[in-house]
C-alpha cells in the first residue's frame, strides 16, 4: 500500500498549521479558537463547543457561553450518560487546569484532580462508554483513570506519533481509537499496544452508538460498526478541509465537523452531505448563478463543489511535487488577486501547472468574469471589501 509521501506529509503539516481567512458571519468569529464539540443537553441534541474563551451551545445560528467562568478548553468529554462533563486546559489567570468537571451541563467546574505531575493540561480527553469511571487524558503520556477521574496513572507503552484525538470504544472497556498524523489506530488493552488500522493521517475519530467514525486525509469521513471494524467511505468531497473534531446528535442522523480553519460543516444525513455552519453566502445575481453554471460544468472537478478546492486523495498525497487545485471560496487565496488576474489565469491558464489550461478556446472573456462573480458571491464580506493588494492592509482587514 502506498505511503504517504514527504511532500504529502509537508502539506499536511501546513494545512493543520492554517488559520482561517474566512472567518463566520455571525458570533462564532467572537470566540477565538474552537478545540473541541461534542452534542450534549438533557436530549443531546445541543452542539457544545470548547473555546478558547469557554464553553458555549451553538443553537439557531447564535452562539452563548455556558460556562460561569472564561477559559481556555483545550481537552473536553461528555460522558455517554451525558451527566458529567470533563474538561481542562488554562484559566484565564495562566497554567494548567488539571482536570474538571461540571454536572450542571457546563455551567460551573470544580477542578476533580491534578492528573500525574500535574496540574495537567490533557489535550485530549475521552470517557469510556461503557464504563464512565475510566477516563482518559493525554499530557505528553498516556494517563487513565478508574474512579471518574478521581486519580490517575501512567500508562505503560507509547503512544501513536503525532497524536490528534482520542476516543474510548462503546463495546469494550479495554478498547481506543487514535487518529494521529501517521493513521488510524486501534488498542484493545487501554492503549499499552496499538495497531493502525489505516496508514494515511487520520485527524479525528469519535464513537457514538457503538460506531466509529474518523477522517482518514485521502478517504474522507469513513465509519464502521465496532464489533465489526469494517469500513464504510461516506463523504469525501470536502476540498482543503480536514475535520479536526466531528460531533454526532443522539438521533445519529445530524454530524458537526470541526475543520482545521476553525470553521464548522454540518450534514443531517449521516455524513452524506454537508453544508457550512452557519450557511455562508451564495450566488444570488443572474451573471452569479450563470457563472455558477459555467463552473461546475468547467472547474468543478479539481476545484471542487462549491469551490471548496481539490480533495485529497491517496495519488495526490504520495505523488511528489503535486499541485493542489485550490480553494476559490475565500478560505484560500483567491481573494488576494484582482478581477483580472483571476480572469487572465482562467483564459491563459497557469505556467506552474498543466493542470489548469488556457480556457480561452472554449469560454469567452464573459465566460471568465462570470464564472469569477460566482466564486466571489462565495466570499465573505470582507474578502470583497480587501481584494487584491488590499488583503495586506490591516485596517481594511478590521474594518
Amino acid at each position: 500500500m502506498k505511503r504517504v509521501s514527504w511532500m504529502g506529509q509537508r502539506a499536511l503539516l501546513l494545512v493543520f498549521a492554517l488559520a482561517s481567512f474566512a472567518g463566520q458571519a455571525n458570533d462564532l468569529q467572537k470566540l477565538g479558537h474552537i478545540h473541541g464539540i461534542a452534542f450534549g443537553g438533557e436530549e443531546g441534541e445541543t452542539l457544545l463547543l470548547a473555546t478558547h474563551q469557554g464553553l458555549f451551545s451553538y443553537e439557531q445560528e447564535r452562539a452563548q457561553r455556558i460556562s460561569d467562568e472564561v477559559f481556555d478548553v483545550m481537552g473536553f468529554a461528555i460522558d455517554a450518560n451525558r451527566k458529567a462533563i470533563f474538561a481542562s486546559g488554562h484559566p484565564a489567570s495562566g497554567g494548567n487546569t488539571g482536570l474538571l468537571k461540571s454536572i450542571d451541563g457546563g455551567i460551573s467546574f470544580e477542578r476533580l484532580s491534578l492528573g500525574v505531575a500535574g496540574p495537567v493540561d490533557f489535550h485530549q480527553l475521552t470517557v469510556s462508554g461503557i464504563n464512565p469511571e475510566i477516563v482518559y487524558g493525554v499530557h505528553g503520556k498516556l494517563q487513565i483513570s478508574a474512579d471518574g477521574g478521581a486519580s490517575w496513572r501512567v500508562q505503560s507503552g507509547s503512544l501513536p506519533p503525532k497524536l490528534l484525538q482520542l476516543a474510548a470504544s462503546d463495546v469494550s472497556d479495554q478498547r481506543l481509537y487514535a487518529a494521529s498524523e501517521q493513521g488510524l489506530y486501534l488498542s484493545d488493552d487501554q492503549g499499552k499496544s496499538w495497531r493502525q488500522l489505516f496508514p494515511y493521517p487520520a485527524t479525528s475519530v469519535v464513537v457514538a452508538h457503538r460506531r466509529v467514525y474518523a477522517f482518514v486525509v485521502g478517504k474522507g469521513v469513513v465509519a464502521s460498526a465496532e464489533e465489526t471494524l469494517f469500513w464504510r467511505e461516506i463523504d469525501n468531497r470536502f476540498g482543503a478541509q480536514v475535520l479536526l473534531d466531528l460531533a454526532i446528535a443522539e438521533e445519529g442522523l445530524r454530524m458537526v465537523g470541526l475543520t482545521q480553519m476553525g470553521t464548522l460543516v454540518e450534514s443531517v444525513d449521516q455524513g452524506l452531505n454537508w453544508r457550512s455552519l452557519p450557511p455562508g453566502p451564495q450566488p444570488s445575481s443572474a451573471q452569479e448563478k450563470r457563472g455558477q453554471l459555467l463552473f461546475q460544468k468547467n472547474c468543478q472537478s479539481c476545484h471542487g463543489i462549491a469551490a471548496v478546492g481539490e480533495t485529497y486523495s491517496i495519488e495526490s498525497l504520495t505523488t511528489q511535487n503535486y499541485l493542489f487545485a485550490p480553494a476559490l471560496n475565500g478560505s484560500a487565496h483567491a481573494w488576494h488577486h484582482l478581477d483580472e488576474q483571476l480572469v487572465d489565469t482562467i483564459l491563459e491558464g497557469s505556467p506552474r501547472t498543466p493542470k489548469m489550461p488556457a480556457w480561452k478556446e472554449s469560454m469567452s472573456e464573459q465566460d471568465a468574469r462570470d464564472v469569477v462573480a460566482y466564486f466571489k458571491s462565495l466570499w465573505q464580506e470582507k474578502h470583497r471589501r480587501c481584494q487584491g493588494p488590499k488583503h495586506m492592509d490591516r485596517d481594511c482587514l478590521a474594518e
